[in-house]
């Protein structure tokens, strides 16, 4: 699990762990931002 997925270094973890093949369970603020995660696809916590 990646926590803090919607910032800035966490939406770079997330691609780094998807151009590897893996598919990161990615937790994140109730009110932040998640429209680049929703744009990757990945599951959100």
């Amino acid at each position: 699990m990646i926590l803090g997925a919607g910032g800035f270094l966490g939406l770079n973890t997330v691609r780094a762990f998807l151009d590897a093949g893996l598919t990161p369970q990615c937790g994140r603020r109730s009110r932040g931002n998640v429209l680049g995660l929703r744009g990757l696809g990945v599951p959100l916590w």
